[in-house]
């Protein structure tokens, strides 16, 4: 009968831990970036703890993408005591390798906080994302990204809707799952967030500008010497 019930325990944290491995995770920070007060509780960091978190490349741009989905609750307040964060990032072109950073500015990363009293859209400004793929497929990386509420819905107001900025920091483990992802994305543009076309530089097609080079230049097989006579030494062998 011990054996049996020590069976389902195991089974159950199994299938626990594949749930959970299958959705990703990320731990977000968010840090006021207030230079003018601060206020009399310690200063500390709003920490959100996603359990969702997804990776795929977007068909139309070849982007890499990256969204995540946190909710919070407060059981105590019910139903105003619930959080719902949604992330979407597009950083861009896929990495070459296994890893790279990528550099943030306004069009990489948005997120969208919900509560029943109002919901707010913060984007950013400058950041830094770096980014490992291992070999199951999934994406681990870091971020540190400076962030500023960008748009308010208010119903009843118990947050500052000011112009602070945040600084907003942590770890990330993404999975690979488009569908999902998607879905997370449209939500957060679906609220006002709607990216600018991406920018891309094409290649040049005229040389660096610089002196001409005269045809007659000596090469290195044929230079002059300090009285003028040519000498064959080469000037990897001139001290």
């Amino acid at each position: 009968m011990k054996l049996c019930c020590l069976s389902a325990t195991l089974a159950f944290l199994i299938a626990i831990s594949f749930s959970v491995g299958c959705t990703g995770s990320a731990a977000i920070n968010y840090v006021a970036l207030d230079m003018k007060e601060i206020d009399p509780p310690p200063a500390e960091a709003m920490r959100f703890d996603a359990d969702e978190c997804y990776w795929w490349i977007d068909e139309d741009t070849n982007e890499l993408c990256v969204s995540m989905r946190c909710v919070q609750q407060k059981f105590w307040l019910g139903k105003y005591g619930r959080t719902e964060m949604l992330t979407s990032w597009v950083l861009g072109d896929p990495p070459a390798g296994s890893g790279r950073n990528y550099k943030i500015g306004p069009r990489e990363t948005l997120t969208v906080f919900h509560t029943v009293l109002q919901s707010t859209l913060v984007g950013s400004y400058a950041g830094i994302v770096g980014l490992l793929m291992d070999d199951d497929n999934n994406i681990h990386g870091s971020f540190r990204i400076w962030t500023k509420p960008r748009a308010h819905q208010v119903t009843l107001s118990l947050l500052p809707h000011d112009k602070t900025s945040y600084l907003c920091f942590g770890t990330f483990e993404a999975v690979r799952n488009p569908e999902r992802g998607k879905a997370i994305r449209n939500a957060v543009e679906r609220f006002g967030g709607v990216r600018a076309p991406r920018l891309r530089t094409p290649p040049s097609a005229t040389q660096p500008a610089g002196p001409p080079v005269p045809a007659s230049q000596p090469s290195d097989q044929s230079v002059r010497s300090r009285s003028g006579a040519p000498t064959s030494q080469p000037l990897s062998s001139r001290r």
